[in-house]
């Protein structure tokens, strides 16, 4: 039973990863209509920046976190402006080539900044391990856990309390309406885009300390989130944080009880069945 939980604990901080960038994906589509696939490279220039800036700079790493964050929002607005507005009424598929390139050219420049070695990022909360009876938990999967779920409400606080979310949750539904009655439907597009970027980076910024930081981290974590959204219900952020959960226990459970070497293709087909048995996800695309 204590091994159990041990690995639910570790299932849950991967899928909070998981449903961070998923969400991401699912405001992306559900706002704009596009799927970008560079999502995870933009966790990992998140994550780079705030590393830069802790011990390049020498900066405490509160602000490097909160530079970190900003830097992947600000490259969000970027990708927005110079690639996603002038594909905005091209067939989709235009977009998803568009970013996968924009993948690689991040992966890339990357390469080129910060090298090949793997980097490793500084804990928040030491390395000690926290012991509960006989259960063994990384402190650090508690705080990517409580991490990922601050995200979420202050998503939630963000869509639903505010006017600029409410005029987001706006766009989302009906564009055309929303820009009846004199929402700017494409600086909405711009905040959801520089959001979910933000969410990106902070999340790779929380995944920092339990991995190593590495230029081509990005595609895994891409390809993960994406299936997370699909598995949730592309569209549905609230789906998007249940598939990223659902994937990240799936993950733990098949690495300690199945096989650590299939992990990957049996978390796959996992996903797999689950398009077969519900294809439009678990949860329905509904409003954001």
């Amino acid at each position: 039973m204590s091994e159990f939980l041990q690995v639910l604990v570790a299932g849950l901080a991967a899928g909070g990863i998981y449903g961070a960038v998923a969400v991401g994906f699912s405001l992306l589509w559900r706002t704009a209509r596009v799927i970008n696939f560079a999502q995870g490279d933009v966790l990992m220039v998140g994550t780079f920046t705030a590393l830069t800036a802790h011990e390049s700079w020498h900066l405490n790493l509160g602000l490097a976190v909160v530079i970190g964050i900003a830097a992947a929002a600000v490259l969000g607005i970027v990708i927005e402006l110079a690639i996603f507005r002038p594909l905005r009424k091209v067939p989709v598929w235009s977009g998803i080539v568009a970013t996968l390139g924009l993948s690689i050219v991040l992966e890339n420049a990357a390469l080129r900044v910060f090298g090949a070695a793997p980097k490793a990022f500084p804990s928040y909360v030491g390395n000690s391990t926290w012991h509960w009876g006989s259960v063994a938990i990384d402190p650090q999967s508690i705080a990517t856990i409580g991490g990922c779920v601050a995200m979420v409400v202050l998503l939630e606080v963000w869509l639903r309390l505010t006017t600029s979310g409410r005029a987001v949750r706006a766009v989302a539904q009906d564009g055309d309406a929303a820009r009846s009655v004199g929402i700017n439907a494409n600086r909405m597009i711009l905040a959801a885009t520089a959001v979910s970027c933000a969410i990106a980076g902070a999340a790779g910024i929380l995944l920092g300390p339990t991995t190593f930081v590495s230029f081509n981290m990005g595609i895994p974590i891409s390809l993960l989130g994406f299936s997370a959204a699909i598995v949730g219900g592309l569209g549905s952020v609230r789906g998007a944080v249940i598939g990223g959960l659902a994937l990240g226990v799936a993950e733990q459970i098949l690495t300690s009880y199945v096989s650590t070497v299939y992990t990957e293709a049996l978390l796959y087909a996992v996903v797999v069945v689950v398009l077969i048995t519900r294809p439009q996800g678990l949860l329905r695309e509904a409003a954001l």
